[in-house]
């Protein structure tokens, strides 16, 4: 899984805090659970990243005082919207091609339908690299 999630964690983190304002817990379980546990990134991860984020500009931090006490929360600046935008395509990009150079491997493995299920979700998923890679303007 590293080999797609290398990078990938910057550019999620800038996509979930430009729908609403996000915490390091936050995003944790809400990649856990869009991955169905099999990407769950470390809070030793997730809050220097976010800090980082913040130094560069990409990400305003707000603070809150909740019952649990002192929540911090970031929410997406107009500079990291560029950068969203920006690493988005670059990200799209290199995975499509990615993916691309694997399904003809895929398609010549004689191993039944588990391969043939498993090709044509990389075809799916080529198909969604493609269309965000081309057409994504926000």
């Amino acid at each position: 899984m590293s080999l797609f999630t290398h990078g990938l964690l910057k550019v999620y983190l800038l996509h979930m805090a430009k729908q609403s304002p996000i915490s390091g817990k936050m995003a944790v379980n809400e990649i856990a659970a869009a991955t169905l546990g099999k990407w769950k990134p470390s809070p030793g991860s997730v809050y220097p990243l976010l800090k980082k984020l913040e130094q560069d500009g990409l990400l305003r931090r707000e603070e809150a005082i909740a019952k649990a006490g002192r929540q911090l929360f970031y929410s997406i600046t107009a500079k990291g919207l560029q950068e969203l935008k920006k690493q988005r395509k670059e990200y799209m990009a290199k995975y499509s091609e990615y993916l691309n150079s694997l399904l003809p491997l895929v398609f010549q493995l004689d191993a039944g339908k588990e391969l043939d299920g498993i090709a044509r979700g990389l075809s799916k998923a080529l198909a969604i690299c493609k269309e965000h890679s081309l057409s994504y303007t926000s």
